[in-house]
């Protein structure tokens, strides 16, 4: 603030006006920092009587020995113009104790406006620096986070040891001297500035950071931004801008708190990258498995009919409708009749899994019994143990056992798994299939002491067209789509399959389905 005085008007100097101030009051010359005029309340504060302080250079009197240089620079200004507007500092009394006073600096000016002293007006905040000195201890104490204050015109009013630790820069270069440019990276000032229809100077964006100075209802705005160190090294910075009132709600600056984010933002930007990486891979997982269930479906669609031809014809050759066959042309209708069938059994195969793939599967739901589901397993499977020497059996419960699902896709199930039992176990082997009730499921178990799986396989056991090491040096026919489609046909149904196996150990296969409603009914024992 400048103050016009004429200057054959010297009241505003004279010491006993000055007495009449309950703080303290020091008038020096602008330009050479002489003292010239002070009060009773700076002799007490200080510990220097008139006598000693008057005709001496006000950072002698009143700063410690490290500040003094830079405050006799600041004062060397043209119009004191280094010298902050406010600003809390160290007084060294003349016992060497140190006070901590708020200053406010204002100027007197003559008629012509050169402004010839400047009023320093000192609040002692030591007594109460626990209350009234807290948040500029916080400042100075946090050295992650930079707290920057400035006037209206971006003179730089506070300058906290985080900033000069982020941007290489000191308080004593900082303070009283405008905001640079050269903080912020010049091609986000110029975005902003036009962005703003301004100017590119830091001065003016700050000013319309908030709208027109002293507007009501002002709070803070926050930005990323770029901005440089002293060495040239660049930042991505957080800036969070608040207006700063006076004690009558008029805006007389800004505080903006500063944190470096540089590798957050690119901790983000890896993490986004990353992210949009994965999505692209998903994408194109999901296209190549579509892509895929597609082909499946049209090549088994295209493979049915020809083989299905193939078939009828071999069963009219067998009947004799071509002409008597000799044995041995017999014997070759006959394999080519048996493989054409596994030909239609893989076709058939490989629909379903497309089917469940594309969400194209139409399921029959019903409620099922599966006892009448393991009783027709039973009939189904005796042409595959009518030549071989294995213990099989099957057992159910005397009640129905209700699930709700497709009686064909379940039936499925049932016939995979006691097949492959049949199929991977040696004669005189034995085989179990159990179904039960527990905890409001239907429990189907498949046991058998064949050849086994090993552990390091069990994982890829419902994938398709996996198939163990056992099964493969055994020889074993076999696509690898029969415990796929168990699998995928139980998600449908909302059920589970677990295995326990090892080599040559057998194995167990534990199927779990939720009963129906309508077998759900509590059970009631005879006395």
């Amino acid at each position: 603030m400048d103050i016009r005085v004429p200057p054959d008007d010297p009241h505003l100097l004279c010491p006993h006006i000055l007495d009449a101030a309950g703080c303290v009051i020091i008038v020096s010359e602008v330009g050479t920092g002489v003292i010239v005029s002070m009060n009773r309340v700076a002799e007490r504060v200080t510990g220097h009587s008139r006598q000693d302080m008057l005709g001496q250079p006000v950072w002698e009197m009143t700063m410690p020995p490290v500040d003094r240089a830079t405050a006799a620079a600041a004062y060397a200004i043209p119009g004191a113009a280094g010298v902050p507007l406010a600003y809390e500092g160290d007084v060294v009394t003349r016992s060497g104790r140190v006070r901590r006073v708020f200053w406010s600096n204002a100027f007197i000016s003559d008629d012509a406006g050169v402004r010839t002293h400047m009023v320093s007006t000192g609040v002692d905040v030591s007594g109460g620096r626990d209350a009234v000195g807290v948040f500029s201890l916080l400042m100075r104490s946090a050295t992650t986070t930079a707290f920057i204050g400035t006037d209206m015109d971006a003179r730089v009013t506070y300058f906290s040891l985080g900033a000069e630790q982020m941007f290489g820069r000191t308080a004593h270069q900082m303070l009283g001297r405008p905001l640079p440019d050269d903080f912020f990276d010049p091609d986000a000032l110029r975005a902003r500035a036009a962005a703003l229809g301004v100017p590119p100077v830091v001065g003016r964006l700050l000013t319309l950071i908030e709208g027109p100075p002293g507007e009501a209802g002002s709070t803070a705005s926050q930005h990323d931004w770029p901005m440089v160190r002293s060495d040239g090294t660049r930042l991505i910075a957080s800036i969070e801008v608040s207006p700063v009132t006076d004690a009558n709600g008029t805006q007389v600056g800004f505080l903006g708190m500063v944190r470096d984010v540089t590798h957050e933002r690119g901790t983000d930007a890896r993490l986004a990258s990353a992210v949009s990486r994965e999505e692209e891979a998903v994408r194109r997982v999901r296209e190549l498995e579509g892509a895929k269930s597609d082909f499946i479906a049209t090549v088994s669609h295209e493979l049915r009919t020809p083989i299905t031809s193939i078939a009828g014809y071999t069963e009219l050759l067998a009947e004799g409708v071509g002409g008597t066959l000799s044995p041995r042309q017999k014997e070759l209708v006959d394999a080519v009749r048996r493989n054409g069938k596994r030909l239609i059994a893989l076709a058939d195969d490989l629909q379903t899994l497309s089917g469940f793939d594309s969400n194209g599967s139409t399921l029959a739901w019903d409620d099922v019994d599966l006892c009448d589901v393991v009783s027709s397993a039973w009939k189904t499977l005796d042409p595959l143990v009518a030549k071989r020497r294995l213990d099989l059996t099957f057992a159910a419960p005397d009640r129905p056992v209700v699930v709700r699902g497709d009686r064909a896709q379940l039936a499925r199930v049932v016939f995979n798994l006691v097949s492959n039992a049949i199929k991977f176990t040696e004669d005189g082997g034995v085989i179990r299939c159990e179904l039960g009730v527990d905890s409001g499921e239907a429990v189907l178990e498949v046991r058998d002491n064949g050849i086994g799986i090993p552990r390091g396989e069990q994982g890829k056991l419902f994938t398709r067209f996996f198939r163990s090491t056992s099964a493969r040096k055994g020889a074993m026919q076999g696509t690898g789509l029969g415990l796929a489609i168990v699998a995928s046909v139980l998600q449908e149904h909302g059920g589970t399959i677990s295995v326990v196996s090892d080599h040559r150990c057998g194995a167990r296969f534990v199927v779990r389905l939720p009963l129906a409603a309508t077998s759900r009914r509590p059970r009631v024992d005879a006395a």
